[in-house]
């Protein structure tokens, strides 16, 4: 039996979840989705040990986009059905695309390149998940 399927005391436990995906795979079902462009992979291995350690998450689907993919029409379509975007600002194949969407109200930033007065600037992306992921 798994965890999440254990019924106590007519309850049941929720375990937090989330869904790792890259192109050109999208997700059908109805979790919130959040796009994550050029985070390094110890980032995202901190991110999916969050989820892993933290029982009060709510589920996600998280899109996966690193320049190397080279996948703009999977991209832009990740970023049209994400709730949130969250970009690194450092340089990229994609930096000129990654300048225009940061000017966006779902979209936050960290990395090199700063905006004066912005209220989306994190320290780093996982800084979202702890604000918004509950």
């Amino acid at each position: 039996m798994k965890l999440n399927e254990l019924n106590l005391n007519n309850s049941e436990i929720k375990v937090p979840y989330c869904n790792f995906i890259t192109p050109p795979d999208f997700s059908s079902d109805d979790m919130p989705s959040v796009l994550l462009v050029d985070l390094s992979w110890e980032e995202i291995e901190e991110i999916a040990l969050w989820f892993k350690n933290t029982m009060d998450a709510q589920g996600f689907n998280i899109y996966l986009y690193q320049d190397a993919m080279w996948d703009p029409a999977w991209l832009e379509q990740a970023k049209e059905t994400a709730q949130a975007v969250i970009i690194n600002t450092e340089q990229s194949a994609i930096f000129d695309t990654k300048m225009r969407w940061v000017k966006e109200p779902n979209v936050w930033y960290y990395g090199p390149v700063t905006f004066k007065g912005s209220d989306r600037q994190l320290e780093c992306p996982l800084n979202w998940f702890d604000k918004h992921g509950k």
